[in-house]
Order: structure tokens, then C-alpha cells, then sequence
């Protein structure tokens, strides 16, 4: 689709580490897809690898760079950059995420980019008063910051008080059912994966590492599976640091063998989301995550902890359900009440599948992301 005639053409330069599998990843790719079929010029900079995003990116006629970056402290990294945004000429330069904006602000003040954008999803690695305070400097370098949610702008104010003369702007994700293909039909799926006609899914789809709360998880399908002898447990996503092993461990230890399988599916991640009849993200520290939309686009409820962004994506009490970060009981509790109510589960998914598409249009994040770009 071409550019409306009144709307300016952009050249745009988004920075960021790769674009493997993860929430900002494919945020990232929703957006070069919107903006250059709304008729701008998009260059997507890959810091070390391209992925398997920015490949398909790529497939689909986008405009991907990779620098092949070698580790986090590749000083020569800098130059190239440089050297990459004097001869594009562009616009607007976007750094995603803290390991984008970190060197794109730096590269962007040296090439006198027109509008620098540092865009980041969470303060998680600011506990340390170091960090705090370099990733400050570079966010300061910036002429806007962009959010995914309201209270990641709070949270950063707070943490980093000098910022809060800065420009802000809240650019909700975008969720296309539609960006990986066709979705398999759930009967399907579940054969596949060997769920019997009756059986109730509950599932956690993330990338398994400590925060995203796959041990309460399952602390809490434990108190709950003795009234339930029909429940099943799915924990899908792309391993780091070797953490399913002690999460597969923990499904041992609490007798939920049998009933429970946590793997990494490469193919269309809604297959997933669709054979599940409840999902649950019990995370210890998120912004607003793709997982939870995509759950939600997909007409299941949604039991995610009260932190940070989620509030915004999770209507408690009509999209699903809010528990405080650790707390198993009340975790258990929203897991009992859904599984003991198909009505309730059908009720809550239809209002959140009606939620997604007014806030969480790709539409939405694309829109947004230009008036960022544009300012005013």
C-alpha cells in the first residue's frame, strides 16, 4: 500500500542485537512491515546476527544490514554504524531495546541524525546503580523514548529522575495472527502432541529462563492437579542457560510427570496458543509482553502477575486475572476458578480477543511508532 499523499515519506534506520525469536524481536518486524508497506524507507541494522526474523524479513523484500557485531564490548562496531547512517542519509534512527539504543544514540549524535529514538521494554538489569546510571546517558542522548506501557514510564522517571524533562511516548505492541503464516487447526496440534479429546490446557509460553515464573507455575498446577485429573500442562518456549533442565526437574519433583511437557516449538507459535485453554505468565519482572497479547488475540484467558505494563494488557476480573509476583496461592486459586469454568474461560477470551484488537493493533504499534518518529 502506498503512502497517503499528505503523510512524509521517512527514511528510517532501526537498530537492534537480532532478530531471533523474543517479544521486542518481533516487534520490531511488525513494524518494518507496516512502515514499508505504508510507503517508507526501512532499514532494519542487525548488530551481530540477522535471525530468524530478519531472514524472513528479508524473504518478504525488507531491507536488512548486518554488522556482525562479535561481542557486547566490539568497540568497531561504532564506526560501522557511523559509516552506515552518513551514507543512508536517514530520518529518524531507532536504537530497540537496551543493547540498539546503547550504540544508536552514540552513532546517531556523531552522524547528526535528524530524530534519534531510544526505544526500551523494561528497567529489569537497572538494579545495579552502574547500569542505572550508563544506560541514563545513553537514553539522555536521545530526542524521544519509547515505551511499550504507560507504568515503564513511571518506572523509569522514578529510577532516573534527570530523564523526566525528556520526551516520552507509550507505543502499545502490535499482534498480527496473521505474521507467521497459516495457524494449524487445534485438533490438529493436540493429536500431535498427544492431548487427549477432554483434556484442559493450561500453558506457559516464554522463553524459559528464571524470571518468567515457570517454578510457581508449577508449584501452583501441583495444588490444583488432584481435583483436576483432565488437566495438562504445556511449558513451550526457547531455552537459555540450560534453565528447562531444572524446570523439567521440578516437574519431577512435583509428581506432574505425566501430565506435563515443556519442549521449544519452531513452527507458528499461535498452533501453540491455540490448543491451550488458559495461559499463565506468573513473571517476577516483565514491560508488556508479546506472549500475553498473542494469548489474549487468541481468545484465551490470561492469569499474569500485577507488574509493570501487564495491568494495561490484562483486564483483571474480565480478560483474565492479576496475582501479586510470588504469590502461589492466589496463583493456584485463578488457576482453580478458570479450570472449573468453561463458561468463565469462554467469557473472559472473547473479551480479551476484543481488547487485543482495539489496543493492540498492528495498526496501533505502527501508527505509533511514526507519530514518534515525526514528533510534534
Amino acid at each position: 500500500m502506498s503512502a497517503p499523499s499528505k503523510e512524509k515519506r521517512l527514511k528510517i534506520l532501526i537498530v537492534v542485537w537480532g532478530l531471533r525469536y523474543g517479544g521486542g524481536e518481533t516487534r520490531v518486524y511488525a513494524m518494518a512491515r507496516f512502515m514499508a508497506a505504508r510507503g517508507h524507507d526501512v532499514t532494519v541494522c542487525c548488530l551481530r546476527v540477522k535471525g530468524e526474523k530478519g531472514e524472513q524479513l528479508e524473504r518478504e523484500g525488507g531491507k536488512v544490514v548486518e554488522l556482525g557485531k562479535r561481542h557486547r564490548y566490539d568497540l568497531a562496531t561504532l564506526p560501522r554504524l557511523y559509516g552506515l547512517m552518513r551514507r543512508g542519509g536517514f530520518d529518524v534512527v531507532d536504537g530497540q531495546m537496551t543493547s540498539g539504543f546503547r550504540w544508536a544514540t552514540v552513532a546517531g549524535r556523531l552522524a547528526r541524525a535528524p530524530r534519534i529514538v531510544a526505544t526500551t521494554y523494561n528497567t529489569r538489569f537497572w538494579k545495579s546503580r552502574g547500569r542505572r546510571l550508563l544506560d541514563t546517558c545513553f537514553l539522555r542522548l536521545a530526542d524521544v523514548i519509547v515505551a511499550d506501557s504507560r507504568t515503564l514510564v513511571d518506572e523509569i522517571i522514578t529510577l532516573a529522575p534527570s530523564l523526566r524533562e525528556k520526551e516520552f511516548r507509550v507505543v502499545y505492541n502490535g499482534v498480527d495472527l496473521s505474521t507467521n503464516g497459516p495457524i494449524r487447526p487445534p485438533a490438529e496440534v493436540r493429536r500431535e502432541l498427544g492431548i487427549a479429546p477432554g483434556e484442559v490446557v493450561a500453558g506457559l509460553v516464554a522463553r524459559i529462563v528464571p524470571h518468567k515464573g515457570h517454578m510457581d507455575f508449577i508449584e501452583a498446577a501441583k495444588a490444583v492437579a488432584g481435583e483436576f485429573p483432565s488437566l495438562r500442562i504445556l511449558i513451550v518456549g526457547r531455552p537459555e542457560g540450560g534453565y528447562e533442565k531444572a524446570v523439567e526437574e521440578k516437574i519431577r519433583a512435583c509428581g506432574l510427570g505425566p501430565r506435563a511437557r515443556v519442549f521449544q516449538y519452531d513452527g507458528n507459535i499461535f498452533d501453540i496458543m491455540g490448543v491451550l485453554d488458559l495461559y499463565a505468565l506468573p513473571s517476577y519482572s516483565e514491560s508488556l509482553p508479546n506472549a500475553v497479547v498473542e494469548a489474549m488475540a487468541m481468545g484465551k484467558p490470561v492469569i499474569a502477575t500485577r507488574i509493570t505494563g501487564l495491568p494495561e494488557a490484562v483486564i483483571d476480573g474480565e480478560t483474565g486475572f492479576l496475582v501479586a509476583p510470588g504469590d502461589i496461592g492466589a496463583l493456584a486459586a485463578k488457576l482453580r476458578l478458570l479450570l472449573s469454568d468453561p463458561g468463565l474461560r469462554e467469557r473472559m477470551g472473547k473479551a480479551g480477543r476484543e481488547f487485543a484488537g482495539r489496543r493492540f493493533s498492528p495498526s496501533a504499534l505502527g501508527d505509533g511508532a511514526l507519530s514518534a518518529y515525526r514528533g510534534g
